[in-house]
């Protein structure tokens, strides 16, 4: 009868310590694979962003630009100031600025 106690008791061991160790090896692989897919995502995320924002910028200044030029033409051909300035939508300021 001890033997059998001791047994049971070697196996009740054994068990815990084979759910610990699998416990502790899926927690491992678990925050492994949580920071893999969070980087990947994180990356994404801010390849997206990043791009938009670019997108945005350039077509502001590309915009903005071409008001310039407008009004550089139209400054040669002699038109007033404050009509260049309704045409493009640039304040005063910044057509002045454009000589």
């Amino acid at each position: 009868q001890y033997k059998r106690h001791d047994f049971i008791r070697m196996q009740r061991g054994a068990i815990e310590f084979a759910l610990k160790q699998g416990l502790k090896q899926g927690i491992e692989k678990g925050i492994q694979k949580g920071l893999k897919q969070g980087i990947q995502q994180g990356l994404q995320q801010g390849l997206q962003q990043g791009l938009q924002q670019g997108l945005q910028q350039g077509l502001q200044q590309g915009l903005q630009q071409g008001k310039i030029e407008v009004a550089k033409s139209l400054l040669k051909s002699g038109e007033k100031v404050e009509k260049i300035s309704q045409v493009t939508g640039l304040t005063i300021e910044e057509i002045k600025g454009i000589n």
